[in-house]
């Protein structure tokens, strides 16, 4: 029966490269998981209710209109969610100036 012959730097450099992985990982956990100060704007003209913020199964309810500490990738998800908002009415805008143009040329 042959043995396979490991060779041991080829090894020791995989592990070393699967811990320095690991830590990159655990570092960057750690920076999203820090407290950040926020605070959601409050419209008087258009109330809504307090924002209900759901990742990885932890939930947050965030008052409107005062300042609160929550992790940063809680930040990240409000952050990324008011850019999709804006480039919806942003494209929403566009389909009725389209239509709008398009209309002049009907009558």
């Amino acid at each position: 029966m042959a043995t396979k012959k490991t060779n041991t730097k080829e090894t020791t450099e995989k592990i070393s490269t699967q811990v320095g992985l690991s830590q990159e990982i655990i570092e960057r956990e750690k920076k999203l998981k820090e407290l950040v100060t926020i605070k959601l704007r409050k419209d008087r003209n258009n109330p809504r209710p307090d924002l209900f913020v759901a990742v990885n199964g932890k939930t947050f309810q965030i008052k409107r209109g005062v300042e609160v500490e929550v992790p940063l990738y809680v930040a990240q998800v409000i952050a990324d969610s008011d850019a999709q908002e804006e480039f919806a009415a942003d494209y929403m805008d566009g389909l009725v100036y389209d239509y709008a143009e398009k209309s002049k040329d009907v009558k």
